[in-house]
């Protein structure tokens, strides 16, 4: 019986060590060099994969960054717009997918996870985030102008300067730091947090809209001083087809004085479907959607694409 009971040690051992062998060792001993980054991700597919491995350089780039969450653009050439809009979709770093390699790539058929190992060029990865920077740099808080106007730029670009912050600790991870830019951005948050003591944005919606509201006022600033009005306008539309209910919801939202004449400074149409098996289902499913959509910087549903009046 002893015997027996150390064989199938001994085999376990030796199966075990056969199928640690089958990996490769770059999965293991994948380093940085001075000239890129290097990182191995892995995942059921090649493309999780190679998404995991993003993350990890991003981890490496900056501790500040979450790499749980990697927003990945399509585009090789992000435009202004398409920045602001990344930026408030996630407290992680953008890269571009074009500019990651793959340098190699295994498929462990035992247990079905691909692993990848992917590299990015340092010096392409700091050229591509001083381009982030680009739009950011020209931001500056007006400190002289009236106090609506210090709202309005405040609830606009509070997201952006935060975001710019992130890149700036990347870059001074890479040793590319800019030092002037960093100040300026603090500078610009430090501003942005007096227009949050000092001043208050207020909601104005009738009350089949408090659960909108309530997600809304976690976002504008709340002082005692209120200069600005948010104003909700829901116009709801029902209708049904044979097992399917359907309820619109078109939600107008204004950014107004909170006096006469009452100017409109920002406005926006938010449209959601919802559907269920009854009108009250479908209603409740449009509502979560709104919910879903406003529960993110008002900068992204509002001034993203709202228009100027």
């Amino acid at each position: 019986m002893p015997i027996r009971y150390w064989v199938v040690i001994i085999m376990a051992t030796f199966s075990f060590s056969i199928t640690a062998q089958e990996l490769p060792d770059w999965i293991f001993k994948s380093e940085n060099t001075s000239e890129q980054l290097t990182a191995v991700g892995s995942g059921p597919s090649s493309s999780e994969a190679k998404r995991a491995a993003i993350a990890e350089i991003i981890a490496q780039v900056s501790q500040s960054m979450s790499a749980e969450n990697v927003s990945i653009l399509e585009k090789t050439q992000a435009g202004t717009s398409q920045y602001f809009k990344q930026s408030v979709v996630s407290n992680t770093l953008s890269i571009d997918v074009n500019k990651v390699n793959v340098s190699e790539q295994f498929v462990d058929k035992k247990s079905g996870v691909t692993y990848v190992q992917a590299t990015i060029s340092k010096r392409q990865l700091i050229r591509f985030l001083e381009d982030e920077l680009t739009p950011i740099a020209t931001l500056s808080f007006p400190a002289q102008s009236p106090a609506v106007d210090k709202v309005l730029w405040a609830l606009k670009y509070r997201e952006a300067n935060a975001y710019g912050l992130r890149i700036e600790r990347a870059l001074a991870g890479l040793g590319a730091t800019n030092g002037t830019l960093k100040n300026k951005l603090r500078e610009n948050l430090s501003a942005v947090a007096k227009v949050w003591q000092r001043y208050g944005v207020r909601v104005i919606a009738d009350s089949s809209l408090q659960s909108l509201v309530g997600i809304i006022n976690q976002q504008i600033p709340s002082a005692t001083e209120t200069v600005l009005w948010l104003q909700l306008k829901p116009a709801h539309r029902t209708r049904q087809s044979e097992n399917n209910h359907q309820h619109k919801l078109d939600l107008m939202v204004e950014l107004t004085q909170p006096h006469s004449p009452f100017r409109v400074f920002r406005q926006e149409h938010i449209t959601v479907v919802g559907n269920g098996t009854s009108t009250q289902q479908a209603r409740n499913h449009a509502l979560e959607q709104m919910r879903a959509i406003l529960d993110t910087p008002i900068q992204n549903w509002l001034f993203e694409k709202g228009s100027e009046l």
